[in-house]
């Protein structure tokens, strides 16, 4: 169960906050290296969402605000915890994406919010999969069109 004060996600729309998986939770005991079998943290790296991603000014000098939102979650993980999401959310990578529902950070620092969206598989060729070292991954989260619910 994730807090409000925390990192949460779930597969399928509207999933309550209540009903999420808290990220650190869910991804600890399977962030194990291979070789060693240690076990590391697991910690979520994120700007805060950007409720106006797309901004003009019009004509009388007013700003417009608007257009698709979309966020990202980098992590470090290890090669058990990233096979992990992708079994969980993405159908073992057959799937190229999937409707989420996350809990994460808003445009104010200090503050969550639960929002529907689409995860999207990580792609090499974009650079969201990195080698770090034996067993290790940094990964980028893409997810797109968020809805504040």
């Amino acid at each position: 169960m994730a807090l409000a004060t925390e990192y949460g996600w779930a597969a399928g729309h509207g999933v309550a906050l209540a009903a999420l998986n808290s990220v650190a939770n869910e991804l600890q005991a399977r962030n194990r290296r291979q070789a060693t079998g240690a076990l590391y943290r697991v910690g979520v790296r994120s700007q805060p969402v950007d409720a106006f991603p797309v901004r003009v000014m019009l004509g009388a000098g007013y700003e417009w605000g608007g257009g698709r939102i979309d966020h990202e979650w980098q992590m470090t993980l290890a090669a058990y915890a990233v096979d992990y999401v992708m079994d969980t959310y993405l159908s073992s990578g057959a799937s190229v994406k999937a409707a989420m529902t996350i809990n994460t950070r808003k445009h104010d620092l200090n503050t969550y919010g639960r929002y529907n969206c689409y995860l999207h598989l990580p792609s090499r060729s974009r650079g969201d999969i990195e080698y770090v070292r034996q067993g290790v991954f940094r990964v980028t989260w893409r997810f797109t069109s968020l809805v504040a619910l």
